[in-house]
């Protein structure tokens, strides 16, 4: 089971049950199929990338455990030895300096110390079942200083989650985004800038929020892009636009800077933007 080395220029998604592994250059948008067979009997959910061992860890939903997920894509369940409940799925994750962080509502949240090793692996709960009332899909953490943001669907509001001395978190409400009707934000996570990024998989519309100065910021969140225009369609048959954008919540741009740590796919909206926007000129010269 050997890291991630290097630095990729294609992003990576996982799409499907069982899961398969695409690696997307969205300058062109263009893709290969780079994992057939990560081991996987389903879903791998609530994925990131641990820049401490550059490894990508998600939720295997048919082992019902974390997994660790190396260069070829092929998964290794891990055992959990106490902390998290049996009878529970998780969607919500990411990791942040060596740890790795679930969610659930009514449940709780749950931190593992990914340096214990793999025979040691123990879950605390870091929040109670009782406090775990948001609605979410997705959380990120914030550039190198690791303060954890979510956009709530039921609200489309932005928390704040804090941790106290003991490691205990509680989170408040920060502002609105501003944003309406139904959504499901399965997709969240920050630039090395500080902007985070919201993707909403009801209709693929991604939001930005401006959090660079996190002693002064507000929580309106701003159109950033649309669905995939319909000629980009022709350039990825296999895979539906639609399920591209919803899906670039997974999409995980492997050690993208070596000091910075990013929310999976952080550097993916800033090159899908440079996409469309080359898109748009190669429109004006062909018509």
């Amino acid at each position: 089971m050997s890291p991630f080395d290097g630095c990729p220029t294609e992003a990576f998604l996982f799409q499907g049950s069982p899961s398969t592994v695409y690696a997307v250059d969205l300058a062109t948008g263009q893709y290969s199929e780079v994992g057939t067979n990560t081991g996987a009997a389903g879903v791998i959910n609530a994925v990131g990338f641990n820049e401490t061992d550059r490894y990508i860890y998600g939720w295997n939903k048919s082992a019902a455990t974390i997994t660790r997920i190396n260069q070829i894509y092929r998964v290794e369940d891990l055992a959990i030895q106490e902390g998290l409940p049996t009878d529970k799925s998780f969607f919500v994750g990411d990791v942040f300096n060596n740890t790795y962080f679930l969610y659930l509502k009514n449940s709780g949240m749950f931190k593992i110390d990914l340096s214990q090793g793999d025979d040691n692996l123990v879950a605390t709960r870091i929040m109670s079942a009782a406090d775990a009332t948001l609605t979410l899909t997705d959380f990120a953490f914030y550039p190198e200083t690791g303060e954890l943001f979510a956009v709530e669907n039921s609200n489309n509001d932005l928390y704040q989650f804090s941790f106290d001395a003991s490691g205990n978190a509680s989170f408040e409400r920060k502002g609105s985004t501003g944003l309406s009707g139904t959504t499901t934000f399965g997709a969240q996570y920050f630039d090395k800038s500080g902007f985070m990024y919201i993707s909403n998989n009801n209709d693929g519309k991604i939001y930005r929020l401006d959090l660079r100065n996190l002693s002064s910021f507000s929580a309106t969140a701003e159109f950033f892009l649309p669905m995939v225009p319909h000629q980009v369609k022709t350039t990825v048959p296999a895979v539906p636009v639609h399920l591209l954008l919803q899906t670039i919540l997974i999409l995980v741009m492997l050690r993208i800077a070596t000091k910075h740590h990013w929310k999976i796919m952080a550097l993916a909206i800033s090159l899908a933007q440079t996409f469309f926007s080359e898109l748009q000129l190669m429109q004006k010269v062909l018509h």
